[in-house]
């Protein structure tokens, strides 16, 4: 055991990673269908599209058909970008993205580059803008409804800077609903503008929106509480409806930003909580301007939390037994499905993921999970420590998000048709219907070739050096 009560895990031959993000060469349209577009944003086009249909098939846990079913691929927010943008800023939101793993931030599936764009297959929002739910609410949200926002763009943010990233772009028109629903989850979405940084380094490229600018942007020395100063205008845009630094034009907003002065006058019946942490995230000097993990701890926060959510899962032991148990190709695919899962049928893991987090890290400790399976009144088995170490796939000495999504999938949530599908399509980098070694060690992030080739061998049912959908399906269906 380690000073602070976790048990340390060596990452073992078979670690991976579980980034699955695979990027193509060629035309867009050999494996989507655009069905719209969805907005303009400031370097390009976004796009609605669906993948193209895979074969047809039954999945009946015996593996006996009836009849056959069609799967229908889910739909794709897909971002394009004008190769007039320089690659490296392309790049670097892909490397960024794609190293991303929290329910608050959306996902990154697949890249496509060809002679004239770059695209970014992302987690499709169907709820719309923050912004538009604000209007639908009358112009401003109730101090409830806006604190439950708050907190999970705080979570985001609070992840992002553990992790050494900065968004810088962050407003209300980058906030997504993941859908319709009232209790929608938050997804922050556009990290264009994003990069990473050293702790006590100073950045100072001006960039971001200009209502939602920290003055250390426009002065020219700023660091990663930029987006602090952002989180405040934003609470402040979902209490009034109104930005609070305006003007008629932008050298006078931006004039307004440097003075650091508001007021809470487009604010009626504001609680005295309320006004304290805008306060304190639009504080002038950023050294006593707040992190995100403090404001996490803040009153106005407690006050409004979610009550009840969407339930605890009580299972978990039997279900993180199962995952130790499966083979190590069963694992990769599991983490992959997780990556793939749409919130609206994972939420009662996500509620549990969440309520475990207790440092809102984004990531578990071991001490973490076996205080909150306490505490939920789970029995603790003596091996929980081996149980663990089995979900921690890429030996980092905590538990991910998709790594406790992935350990935690229910048969029926990963036999899913369009999870099968659309987790074939993943690894078949060529769409010829096939996965080869070349396209799996290219998928799977692990650098000793010799276990790469025996978990590919794992699925290689009939030895032809190939991965068809009916092995991958075979393989899932396997009771561990």
């Amino acid at each position: 055991m380690t000073a602070d009560g976790d048990t340390p895990h060596e990452p073992g031959s078979h670690s991976f990673k579980h980034v699955f993000t695979p990027k193509h060469v060629g035309s867009l349209e050999d494996y989507y269908i655009l069905e719209g577009v969805l907005g303009e944003g400031s370097f390009g086009t976004i796009l609605k599209g669906r993948a193209k249909d895979g074969p047809t098939f039954c999945m009946k846990d015996e593996g006996n058909c009836a009849e056959d079913e069609e799967v229908e691929a889910p739909l794709r927010a897909i971002k394009t970008v004008s190769s007039d943008v320089k690659p490296y800023r392309f790049e670097r939101e892909v490397m960024i993205q794609r190293e991303l793993d929290h329910p608050n931030v959306a996902k990154l599936y697949e890249v496509f580059k060809d002679k004239i764009k770059f695209y970014l297959v992302l987690e499709l929002c169907t709820g719309g803008e923050l912004f538009e739910r604000i209007v639908e609410a009358g112009g401003a949200f109730s101090e409830g409804m806006g604190a439950r926002y708050v907190t999970q763009l705080l979570h985001a943010v609070n992840y992002l800077h553990n992790h050494h990233f900065v968004h810088r772009d962050l407003k209300p028109e980058n906030l997504l609903l993941q859908n319709k629903a009232e209790d929608a989850p938050l997804k922050v979405i556009d990290f264009g503008c994003a990069r990473s940084f050293t702790p006590g380094q100073a950045m100072t490229t001006g960039i971001g929106t200009p209502l939602y600018l920290a003055p250390q942007v426009l002065f020219g020395s700023y660091n990663e509480k930029c987006d602090i100063w952002s989180c405040g205008a934003i609470t402040y845009v979902l209490l009034s409806g109104v930005a609070p630094f305006m003007g008629p034009d932008e050298n006078a907003i931006y004039e307004r930003i440097k003075s650091g002065s508001f007021d809470f006058d487009e604010m009626e019946d504001i609680t005295e909580e309320a006004m304290d942490i805008i306060t304190q995230m639009l504080t002038m000097d950023p050294d006593v301007r707040p992190s995100a993990k403090t404001l996490l701890d803040h009153a106005w926060l407690g006050c409004h939390s979610a009550e009840g959510g969407s339930g605890f899962t009580k299972d978990i032991i039997l279900r993180l037994r199962a995952f130790k148990a499966a083979s190590q190709f069963k694992k990769v695919a599991l983490s992959l499905a997780a990556q793939l899962e749409r919130d609206e049928d994972i939420q009662e893991l996500q509620s549990t993921f969440i309520t475990l987090d207790t440092d809102s890290s984004g990531s578990l400790t071991y001490t973490e999970i076996a205080d909150g399976l306490t505490s939920h009144g789970v029995s603790l088995p003596s091996d929980l420590s081996e149980l663990l170490s089995a979900v921690d796939t890429d030996g980092s000495g905590s538990i991910d998000y998709t790594e406790f999504i992935a350990s935690t999938l229910t048969r029926r949530q990963y036999l899913r048709e369009e999870v099968l599908w659309a987790s074939f399509r993943t690894f078949d980098l060529d769409g010829d219907g096939k996965i080869s070694r070349e396209e799996f060690a290219q998928v799977v992030a692990m650098s000793d070739k010799e276990d790469i080739a025996k978990i590919f061998e794992e699925a290689d049912l009939n030895g032809d050096d190939q991965i068809d959908f009916q092995e991958l399906c075979c393989m899932m269906r396997k009771a561990n």
